[in-house]
């Protein structure tokens, strides 16, 4: 895969004394998306509707391992 930073870029930003990490950040990665408190319920719901039944099995698995 290729770098999405070309090395002239680099030294363009280090002889520029800008950070090159801070630098190269799309704009669209520098604000934090917000979410509402109905999207996290669904979130939180979706991951447990996935999580605890492995998690479950797993358990049971392990008892009946011993």
């Amino acid at each position: 895969m290729a770098s999405p930073i070309t090395s002239d870029s680099k030294i363009e930003a280090q002889r520029d004394g800008a950070d090159v990490a801070t630098s190269v950040v799309p704009p669209a990665y520098e604000e934090t998306p917000s979410y509402s408190t109905a999207d996290e319920k669904r979130l939180v719901a979706k991951l447990d509707r996935r999580i605890v039944p492995l998690v479950m099995l797993s358990y049971t698995l392990s008892f009946l391992d011993r």
